[in-house]
C-alpha cells in the first residue's frame, strides 16, 4: 500500500513538472503550434513516455487552463477581501480591473482560459469558479437596490462577456489604435468598464428627474 501511495506520488509529481514544461512551449508557439514531441523535448522526455502521463495536448493544455482559473479566483477574493467595506458595485468595478490585471501580467493563462475553443478542457466547476464569484457581488448588489436589473445570471453573463470582448479587442488593437485612432486603450478600457457598470446602477431619482 505504500508503494502504490509513493508510486502515486512520483507520477503526480512527473505530471505537474511536464505542466511546467508544457507551459513554455504553449506560452511560446501557441497551442495550434505546440506539439506533443516538442513538449517532451523541453521536459526531457521520449514521446512515448510523454502519452504515459498524458492522453494528448489538449489534457496538458487543461491542466494549464485549470491553474489559470485557479490564479484568477485567487486574484479576485483578495480583490473582495481587500474591499471588503465597499459597496458591491465598486466590487464589481475591482473584479473588473483583475480580470484586465489578469490578462496583463498572466497572458499566457488568459489565453488558456478565454480564448482557447476546442473541446471542453476542464470541469465546469473549475471554469465557473471565478463567474461564481462576480455573480455573487451581482446578487448582493440586486438585493440591496444598488444595481436596478434583477437578473443576476444574465446580468453576470453579461459582465462577463462584455470584459473578455473589451480585453480581445482593445488589448490586441493597442497599437493600432494608439497609433492611428490617436486614443490611449487603457483610457478606453476605464471609461468602458464605467459605462457598462453605470448602465445597470441604480441612479439617484432626483438626477432621473432631470431628463
Amino acid at each position: 500500500m505504500n508503494n502504490e501511495t509513493l508510486k502515486e506520488k512520483r507520477r503526480n509529481r512527473n505530471k505537474e513538472e511536464i505542466v511546467n514544461y508544457a507551459e513554455k512551449v504553449f506560452f511560446r508557439k501557441g497551442y495550434n503550434e505546440a506539439t506533443m514531441e516538442e513538449i517532451a523535448e523541453e521536459a526531457g522526455y521520449t514521446k512515448k513516455t510523454l502519452y504515459n502521463y498524458f492522453r494528448s495536448k489538449e489534457e496538458i493544455y487543461g491542466c494549464i487552463a485549470e491553474r489559470g482559473y485557479d490564479i484568477l479566483a485567487k486574484m479576485s477574493l483578495d480583490t473582495l477581501k481587500k474591499y471588503e467595506g465597499c459597496s458591491e458595485i465598486e466590487k464589481i468595478k475591482k473584479l473588473a480591473y483583475v480580470f484586465l490585471e489578469y490578462q496583463s501580467n498572466y497572458s499566457g493563462y488568459y489565453t488558456a482560459t478565454f480564448e482557447y475553443t476546442g473541446k471542453p478542457l476542464i470541469s465546469e466547476e473549475k471554469e465557473q469558479s471565478s463567474l461564481l464569484i462576480l455573480k455573487e457581488c451581482v446578487n448582493k448588489a440586486i438585493e440591496n437596490g444598488e444595481i436596478i436589473y434583477d437578473d443576476a445570471t444574465t446580468l453576470t453573463l453579461f459582465f462577463w462577456s462584455a470584459l473578455v470582448g473589451i480585453v480581445n479587442t482593445f488589448i490586441k488593437k493597442r497599437e493600432y489604435i494608439e497609433e492611428y485612432i490617436n486614443k490611449n486603450v487603457d483610457d478606453i478600457i476605464e471609461e468602458g468598464i464605467n459605462l457598462i457598470i453605470k448602465s445597470v446602477e441604480r441612479k439617484d431619482d432626483k438626477l432621473w428627474r432631470k431628463f
